[in-house]
C-alpha cells in the first residue's frame, strides 16, 4: 500500500445540516469522546461517508497542515485517515459545489450559489477594526428612552424588530467586555454578593441560571443606592448583561459615551431585505 504522505488536499464527508451548522459557528470541531477531527487523502472514501451520513451530501477539503497526524490504524484504512484535535475555521474549508470548489463561508445552500453578499463588507455587520458589533434597534421617527443609556444586543435579528426592519444601527464598545457585569462571572457574582443584603442577591441568583433579566436588576440596591444601574456603575461596570429572551440577550450600557458609532444601515433595501430573510431562515447566519 502506498502512503500518500504528500497531499496537499486531504477531505471530509459530511452533510448539509452540519456544514451549514460550520458556517454558523465559524469553525469545524469535534462532536466524538476523542476530540478527533477525521480527513482523507482519498477523494473517494470521502465521497462514500458523505453519502452514509445522510440527505445532501457534502464534501469538504483543506490543505493539510502540520497538526494533522496519521492515524495509527491507517493501514486498514484505504482513505489513509488524517486526524488532528484542532478546531478548523471556516476559512480554511472549501466545499465542492457544481462551479468547483468554493471556500465554505461563500456558499450558500439554501439557493446552490455563490452568495452575493459581498457588498455587506462595507457595512461592517459582523466586526470593525476587529471590534465585534453590536446591535441596536429603534423607532426611526423617535428614541424611546432618555438619558445617556443605550440598550445594545449581539442579536441582528432581535435588534432589526425593534425598528420595524427599517433601519440597523451598528456600534463597537470601546470598553473591555469585562467591563460589562454578568452573573456568570465568577469574579463579578462575588463583587455584587459584597455589595447587596444576602436575601436580595439570593433571590437574584436563584432566579437568574444564567443572566439576570430585568426584574432582577431591580433588586439590586444597598444603603447608598437605590438603583441596580448605579450601584453597578460605582463599582466600575460600564454596562449589564441581561437575558431578554431564552437565548437571547442584551447589554443595557449605561452611558452612550461609551459606544462608538459604526454605521447606519437601511434595512428596506432589496439586499438587505433578502439578507435578512436569509437571516431569519438561519439565525445567526453571517456568511459575507
Amino acid at each position: 500500500m502506498r502512503l500518500k504522505n504528500n497531499d496537499k488536499y486531504i477531505y471530509h464527508g459530511t452533510n448539509i445540516g452540519a456544514a451549514i451548522s460550520m458556517q454558523h459557528s465559524g469553525k469545524m470541531h469535534s462532536i466524538s469522546a476523542s476530540k478527533k477531527i477525521s480527513f482523507t487523502s482519498d477523494y473517494k472514501v470521502a465521497r462514500y461517508y458523505s453519502i452514509m451520513k445522510g440527505h445532501r451530501p457534502v464534501i469538504l477539503r483543506i490543505i493539510r497542515t502540520e497538526d494533522f497526524k496519521l492515524e495509527d490504524k491507517f493501514e486498514k484504512n484505504n482513505g489513509f485517515e488524517w486526524v488532528t484535535l484542532r478546531e478548523i475555521p471556516v476559512n480554511e474549508i472549501e466545499v465542492e459545489t457544481k462551479d468547483g470548489w468554493i471556500p465554505l463561508k461563500s456558499w450558500d445552500f439554501i439557493d446552490n450559489k455563490v452568495l452575493e453578499m459581498k457588498y455587506l463588507k462595507s457595512y461592517k455587520l459582523f466586526e470593525s477594526n476587529n471590534k465585534k458589533i453590536y446591535y441596536h434597534g429603534r423607532d426611526t421617527k423617535r428614541r424611546p428612552y432618555n438619558g445617556d443609556y443605550i440598550y445594545l444586543t449581539d442579536n441582528m435579528g432581535f435588534a432589526a424588530t425593534f425598528s420595524d426592519m427599517k433601519k440597523l444601527y451598528t456600534y463597537t464598545l470601546n470598553f473591555s467586555e469585562n467591563e460589562i457585569f454578568s452573573l456568570t462571572n465568577i469574579e463579578h457574582r462575588k463583587l455584587l454578593k459584597d455589595n447587596i443584603d444576602k436575601y436580595a442577591y439570593n433571590s437574584i441568583v436563584e432566579s437568574s441560571d444564567i443572566e439576570m433579566d430585568w426584574s432582577a436588576l431591580n433588586n439590586i440596591e444597598n444603603d447608598e443606592f437605590e438603583s441596580g444601574e448605579d450601584l453597578l456603575q460605582s463599582l466600575g461596570f460600564k454596562g449589564v448583561k441581561l437575558r431578554e429572551r431564552p437565548t437571547i440577550y442584551s447589554i443595557l450600557v449605561f452611558e452612550e459615551k461609551n459606544v462608538d458609532l459604526v454605521n447606519t444601515i437601511d434595512l428596506t433595501t432589496p439586499k438587505m431585505i433578502d439578507f435578512m430573510g436569509k437571516w431569519f431562515e438561519n439565525p445567526g447566519f453571517n456568511v459575507i
